[in-house]
Order: structure tokens, then sequence, then C-alpha cells
């Protein structure tokens, strides 16, 4: 995931979750720091954020959500 320039979240704005096809609720998830890939900016604020799983669980869709509290 890339973020736009202007936007760039800052880490503590980032959350990792999933949700499965049964319940569509979103179960937070502290993913394994093996499993991360970050690029900062200059500003500290997330460039790009890659999460990677090995073992994904099929019933699960794994996300990233994230929030410009700037922008509320």
């Amino acid at each position: 995931m890339v973020f736009p320039s202007n936007h760039r979240p800052s880490r503590k704005n980032i959350d990792f979750a999933f949700v499965t096809a049964v319940t569509n609720q979103k179960h937070r998830v502290v993913p394994d720091p093996n499993e991360l890939t970050e690029t900062l900016a200059d500003d500290d604020r997330v460039e790009k954020i890659e999460w990677s799983i090995d073992h994904p669980d099929d019933d699960r869709s794994y996300r990233i959500y994230w929030n410009w509290p700037e922008l509320l």
C-alpha cells in the first residue's frame, strides 16, 4: 500500500485486522514484525507499508486500516 504524499498516516494511526465471511466483524491483529515492511518519509510518517502473511487462513480477509486525524 502506498499512501499519497500529502496524506501519509503516522504509525500510531494504522491498524491491522481480519474479517471472516461468517461474522464480517473486524478482529484486530498485531502482525509479526517479520511480516511487515515499512518505508518512512522524512517526516516519520508511513510512505509505504506491506503486510505479508505467511500462512493466511482461507476464511479470512486481511486488511490494513488507517485514518488521517488532520482530515477529521
